[in-house]
């Protein structure tokens, strides 16, 4: 997450954030969506999760990308 930002017109919270795949690409999404719980596997659970020290015994692949930003 890069940061919040206010939607121009309806005024309405936006979270910045930047894809750590593909072209590492900048979104912004409703705050409450970014928030939000979505089912996947038939399993309730945060729609994203913090990348911390601990992920990485399970995705070490996303070590690399730890420094990474989008003029990298």
């Amino acid at each position: 997450m890069l940061g919040i930002a206010q939607h121009s017109e309806a005024l309405e919270e936006m979270v910045v954030y930047q894809a750590l795949y593909g072209k590492h690409e900048i979104w912004v999404r409703p705050k409450t969506m970014f928030f939000d719980k979505v089912v996947r596997n038939g399993i309730k659970m945060d729609r994203f999760k913090e990348i911390t020290e601990e992920i990485y015994a399970y995705y070490p692949e996303l070590k690399d990308l730890k420094d990474l930003t989008w003029e990298d």
